[in-house]
Protein backbone atom coordinates (compact mmCIF):
# COMPACT_ATOMS: atom_id res chain seq x y z
CA UNK A 1 0.00 0.00 0.00
CA UNK A 2 1.32 3.55 -0.95
CA UNK A 3 1.50 6.37 1.70
CA UNK A 4 0.78 9.58 0.29
CA UNK A 5 2.22 12.67 2.25
CA UNK A 6 0.59 16.30 2.73
CA UNK A 7 3.12 17.30 0.09
CA UNK A 8 2.37 15.22 -2.76
CA UNK A 9 -1.31 15.33 -2.06
CA UNK A 10 -0.87 19.31 -2.61
CA UNK A 11 0.80 19.38 -5.67
CA UNK A 12 -2.25 16.42 -6.65
CA UNK A 13 -4.80 19.39 -5.55
CA UNK A 14 -2.89 22.60 -7.10
CA UNK A 15 -4.10 22.55 -10.56
CA UNK A 16 -7.84 22.59 -9.12
CA UNK A 17 -6.76 25.30 -6.96
CA UNK A 18 -4.97 27.52 -9.36
CA UNK A 19 -7.21 26.98 -12.26
CA UNK A 20 -8.60 30.46 -13.20
CA UNK A 21 -12.00 31.61 -13.68
CA UNK A 22 -13.25 31.09 -17.27
CA UNK A 23 -16.48 33.02 -19.20
CA UNK A 24 -19.07 32.18 -17.07
CA UNK A 25 -17.03 33.67 -13.81
CA UNK A 26 -15.64 36.35 -15.43
CA UNK A 27 -18.98 37.95 -16.49
CA UNK A 28 -20.71 36.97 -13.20
CA UNK A 29 -17.43 39.37 -11.77
CA UNK A 30 -18.18 41.87 -13.62
CA UNK A 31 -22.05 41.84 -13.58
CA UNK A 32 -21.58 41.46 -9.75
CA UNK A 33 -19.44 44.47 -9.52
CA UNK A 34 -21.69 46.19 -12.21
CA UNK A 35 -24.81 45.75 -12.26
CA UNK A 36 -27.18 49.14 -10.35
CA UNK A 37 -23.38 50.82 -10.37
CA UNK A 38 -24.50 54.39 -10.23
CA UNK A 39 -21.97 57.12 -11.39
CA UNK A 40 -22.76 60.68 -10.25
CA UNK A 41 -21.45 64.15 -10.99
CA UNK A 42 -22.14 67.09 -8.77
CA UNK A 43 -24.14 64.56 -6.77
CA UNK A 44 -26.41 64.02 -9.00
CA UNK A 45 -27.15 60.26 -10.86
CA UNK A 46 -26.16 60.58 -14.51
CA UNK A 47 -25.79 56.61 -15.74
CA UNK A 48 -26.21 53.01 -14.17
CA UNK A 49 -24.72 50.06 -15.71
CA UNK A 50 -27.08 47.45 -15.66
CA UNK A 51 -25.65 44.32 -17.72
CA UNK A 52 -22.85 42.64 -19.44
CA UNK A 53 -23.34 39.17 -21.52
CA UNK A 54 -20.94 37.43 -24.32
CA UNK A 55 -22.22 36.04 -27.60
CA UNK A 56 -19.03 34.32 -29.15
CA UNK A 57 -16.49 37.25 -28.78
CA UNK A 58 -18.99 40.03 -29.07
CA UNK A 59 -19.90 41.83 -25.79
CA UNK A 60 -23.20 43.56 -25.36
CA UNK A 61 -23.92 46.25 -22.75
CA UNK A 62 -26.90 47.98 -21.22
CA UNK A 63 -27.03 50.84 -19.17
CA UNK A 64 -29.32 53.95 -18.67
CA UNK A 65 -29.38 57.00 -17.47
CA UNK A 66 -31.85 59.36 -16.72
CA UNK A 67 -31.80 63.67 -15.77
CA UNK A 68 -34.79 66.09 -15.04
CA UNK A 69 -34.52 69.72 -16.36
CA UNK A 70 -36.75 72.04 -16.17
CA UNK A 71 -39.44 69.64 -15.46
CA UNK A 72 -39.01 67.81 -18.06
CA UNK A 73 -37.37 63.83 -16.85
CA UNK A 74 -35.23 61.83 -19.99
CA UNK A 75 -34.59 58.67 -19.62
CA UNK A 76 -31.95 57.00 -22.03
CA UNK A 77 -31.58 53.27 -22.28
CA UNK A 78 -28.24 52.15 -24.26
CA UNK A 79 -27.26 48.94 -25.57
CA UNK A 80 -23.84 48.51 -26.98
CA UNK A 81 -22.52 45.65 -28.94
CA UNK A 82 -18.77 45.39 -29.57
CA UNK A 83 -16.00 42.80 -30.92
CA UNK A 84 -14.23 42.03 -27.40
CA UNK A 85 -11.11 41.39 -29.72
CA UNK A 86 -10.64 44.64 -31.40
CA UNK A 87 -10.75 46.79 -28.74
CA UNK A 88 -8.04 48.16 -25.58
CA UNK A 89 -9.04 48.13 -22.60
CA UNK A 90 -7.76 50.47 -19.84
CA UNK A 91 -8.42 51.61 -16.14
CA UNK A 92 -9.71 55.33 -16.46
CA UNK A 93 -9.76 57.78 -14.25
CA UNK A 94 -10.90 61.48 -14.89
CA UNK A 95 -11.31 64.75 -12.21
CA UNK A 96 -14.81 64.90 -12.36
CA UNK A 97 -16.25 61.19 -12.05
CA UNK A 98 -15.70 57.71 -10.55
CA UNK A 99 -12.92 55.72 -11.82
CA UNK A 100 -14.65 53.65 -14.90
CA UNK A 101 -13.26 50.90 -17.14
CA UNK A 102 -12.55 52.16 -20.73
CA UNK A 103 -12.81 49.67 -23.69
CA UNK A 104 -11.69 52.14 -26.65
CA UNK A 105 -11.03 51.92 -30.54
CA UNK A 106 -9.93 53.52 -33.35
CA UNK A 107 -12.56 52.93 -35.96
CA UNK A 108 -15.58 53.31 -34.04
CA UNK A 109 -15.88 49.39 -33.92
CA UNK A 110 -18.70 49.91 -31.39
CA UNK A 111 -22.29 49.96 -32.53
CA UNK A 112 -25.17 51.77 -30.01
CA UNK A 113 -28.57 51.81 -29.92
CA UNK A 114 -30.03 54.43 -27.68
CA UNK A 115 -33.81 54.64 -27.21
CA UNK A 116 -34.74 57.94 -25.80
CA UNK A 117 -37.61 58.83 -23.39
CA UNK A 118 -38.86 62.05 -22.31
CA UNK A 119 -41.81 63.07 -20.15
CA UNK A 120 -42.56 66.70 -20.40
CA UNK A 121 -43.66 68.19 -17.07
CA UNK A 122 -47.29 68.48 -19.20
CA UNK A 123 -47.40 64.55 -18.83
CA UNK A 124 -46.70 64.05 -23.14
CA UNK A 125 -44.06 61.98 -23.66
CA UNK A 126 -41.94 61.03 -27.16
CA UNK A 127 -39.95 58.16 -27.78
CA UNK A 128 -36.76 58.34 -30.22
CA UNK A 129 -34.26 55.47 -31.27
CA UNK A 130 -31.05 56.49 -32.66
CA UNK A 131 -27.97 53.72 -33.75
CA UNK A 132 -24.44 55.36 -33.63
CA UNK A 133 -21.22 54.34 -33.90
CA UNK A 134 -18.85 54.84 -31.10
CA UNK A 135 -14.90 54.29 -30.01
CA UNK A 136 -15.50 54.15 -26.67
CA UNK A 137 -17.50 52.46 -23.62
CA UNK A 138 -16.90 53.32 -20.38
CA UNK A 139 -18.14 51.14 -17.35
CA UNK A 140 -18.65 52.55 -14.31
CA UNK A 141 -18.33 49.65 -11.12
CA UNK A 142 -17.73 49.01 -7.73
CA UNK A 143 -13.47 48.24 -7.92
CA UNK A 144 -12.73 49.70 -11.65
CA UNK A 145 -9.65 48.33 -11.54
CA UNK A 146 -10.29 44.98 -10.67
CA UNK A 147 -13.24 45.23 -13.40
CA UNK A 148 -10.67 46.33 -16.05
CA UNK A 149 -8.59 43.40 -14.66
CA UNK A 150 -11.41 40.85 -15.49
CA UNK A 151 -12.41 42.75 -18.68
CA UNK A 152 -8.76 41.54 -19.79
CA UNK A 153 -9.37 38.08 -18.74
CA UNK A 154 -12.66 37.89 -20.50
CA UNK A 155 -10.62 39.20 -23.94
CA UNK A 156 -8.08 36.50 -23.42
CA UNK A 157 -11.00 33.92 -22.67
CA UNK A 158 -12.40 34.73 -26.48
CA UNK A 159 -8.92 34.70 -28.02
CA UNK A 160 -7.31 37.67 -27.58
CA UNK A 161 -6.83 41.40 -28.55
CA UNK A 162 -6.38 41.09 -32.68
CA UNK A 163 -2.75 42.76 -33.51
CA UNK A 164 -2.17 45.40 -35.97
CA UNK A 165 0.07 43.16 -38.52
CA UNK A 166 1.31 47.11 -39.78
CA UNK A 167 2.13 48.40 -35.96
CA UNK A 168 5.53 48.77 -34.60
Amino acid sequence: MKKYTLASLALFLAPAALAEPGVEETLAYINGRCDGFARTHSGIITATTRSVSLQGSQLVYKSESQDVVQGTQNLRTYTGRLDLRRVEISYYVQDDTPPSTRLRCGDKCITEQTKFDTIYSNGETRTETREDKQSAAYFYCRDADRVTRAFERLQTLVGGAIKDPFAN
